[in-house]
């Protein structure tokens, strides 16, 4: 997680961010992809909590069913319509 937020670097020079970033476990899965994913999903709660400060964005893991782990990133940005 941190080498991710180190990317996105420039995007985070002079915002205040509260990032809360929960533990997450070890996943099964190829890691270039899901450093991929990681990235995306970041950048765009970045991106769209430009207008917020501070800023705020979550990492929480949860448990689902059987071996399978849910994780999500929320933020305080502006959001998308339900229907979309």
């Amino acid at each position: 997680m941190a080498d991710v937020r180190k990317v996105l670097g420039p995007a985070l020079r002079s915002r205040r961010i509260e990032w809360n970033i929960a533990k997450l476990p070890q996943v099964a899965g190829i890691p270039a992809m899901l450093r991929v994913v990681f990235d995306h999903l970041l950048a765009n709660a970045v991106k769209f909590t430009q207008q917020r400060d501070p800023a705020v964005i979550d990492v929480v893991a949860n448990a689902a069913d059987g071996d399978e782990v849910v994780i999500e990133i929320r933020d305080n940005g502006i959001g998308f319509a339900e229907q979309y």
